[in-house]
């Protein structure tokens, strides 16, 4: 077996790259030729984002999404400096709220946004028929 060195003689740059979906489209041409991590900023999690980022830079190695983030939420029943308020327990409200508001609080506690409707929708719909199957 024989080993030959072999010049590199050309190269690719790895660019990070930040903006809206109009704004990544506009500078499309400029980034042509590149290696890119895509940072796409977004009013909230949607599905597709990534493939439509990728039709637009063909080069995108990897595609995060930044979007607003909600406040952690609080708890029902206390006061600013975290005391509970007479007549309350001090527990999450989502202790004791429906399923969908559950997972509406969970989500917006992960994902720092709020839950998208066709979601609550689906979970609505299929926790329904759970319930009415092991009724």
């Amino acid at each position: 077996m024989e080993v030959h060195s072999v010049p590199l003689t050309s190269g690719r740059k790895l660019l990070d790259v930040q903006g809206t979906l109009d704004e990544l489209q506009a500078r499309a041409e400029s980034l042509r030729g590149a290696y890119l991590r895509v940072t796409l900023n977004v009013p909230a999690p949607a599905p597709g984002l990534a493939n439509r980022v990728k039709e637009i830079l063909p080069d995108a190695l990897e595609v995060r999404l930044q979007y607003p983030r909600l406040e952690e939420p609080t708890l029902t029943g206390t006061s600013e400096d975290g005391a509970a308020e007479p007549g309350t327990d001090g527990a999450p409200a989502a202790s004791s709220a429906d399923p969908v508001q559950r997972l509406q609080a969970y989500y917006r506690r992960e994902q720092g946004a709020e839950l998208p409707p066709a979601i609550a929708e689906l979970f609505t719909r299929l926790y329904e028929e759970v319930v009415r199957e092991t009724a």
